[in-house]
């Protein structure tokens, strides 16, 4: 069932809020990166918040946070470790951006600073995992 989904604390007062399809809505939408809230009152059509939840839920999201930057968590949908390190590997090396690798891969920035930095070191060629 939906509403037994293990989100992350941010998506869990979003869920709160405004509905679990709401959440996952979010991070459908910003998962992995940070998110630039607008104030209520400059919430219109367009915005990506108010396109991907509606106005209300919206507004009661921007009500419990507040205008700003807050960097969203990927969904608890988000897929395999293996293919995920592949492809962000592959990115790097053709040479994208830190955010455009974690909106094309879904994953956090901070996940691919990290691969960027060697810090996970790389995927060897056959797909297997490094155990140390």
């Amino acid at each position: 069932m939906i509403e037994d989904l293990d989100l992350p604390p941010i998506l869990a007062e979003i869920a709160e809020v405004a509905g679990v399809v709401a959440a996952l809505q979010v991070a459908n939408a910003k998962g992995g990166t940070v998110a630039y809230f607008r104030a209520a009152d400059n919430l219109a059509p367009g915005y990506w918040l108010v396109d991907a939840v509606g106005l209300d839920a919206a507004r009661k999201i921007i009500e419990r946070f507040g205008p700003g930057a807050i960097e969203i968590p990927l969904g608890p949908l988000a897929g395999n470790r293996n293919s995920l390190w592949t492809a962000i590997q592959k990115a790097l090396k053709e040479g994208k951006s830190v955010a455009t690798v974690a909106r094309l891969v879904g994953v956090h920035a901070r996940t691919v600073r990290r691969h960027k930095s060697g810090q996970f070191g790389t995927v060897p060629d056959d797909q297997q995992g490094r155990l140390f």
